[in-house]
């Protein structure tokens, strides 16, 4: 795997990182709910899997939930990538240390 990053210019942590979210199981589920419970419901409650829970009441609009969803997404990309580099960025060695 080393190799194949490498020559891709892909850091190795990158590349572990993308491998377990795409082998994680799908983000959004179907669900369906008896004619009575959506009459009588207010609002639903998605629970995202990075711990987020959006509230949708009834007669939401439909494009500002989907930019809500896809800004919450974008976010949690970005610190996905920002631990990735952390793990990548080399070492300091302490003070007073032997240099070999």
């Amino acid at each position: 795997m080393a190799a194949f990053c490498r020559r891709a210019r892909v850091p190795q942590a990158s590349f572990y990182a993308w491998r377990r979210r795409l082998q994680s199981p799908a983000s959004f589920v179907e669900i369906k709910l008896p004619a009575e419970a959506c009459a009588e419901a207010s609002a639903i409650e998605l629970r995202l899997s990075d711990g987020h829970c959006v509230l949708v009441r009834s007669g939401f609009d439909r494009h500002t939930l989907r930019d809500l969803l896809a800004t919450l997404e974008a976010s949690q990309d970005d610190r996905e990538r920002a631990r990735s580099a952390e793990a990548d960025a080399p070492q300091c060695r302490a003070r007073g240390e032997a240099r070999r």
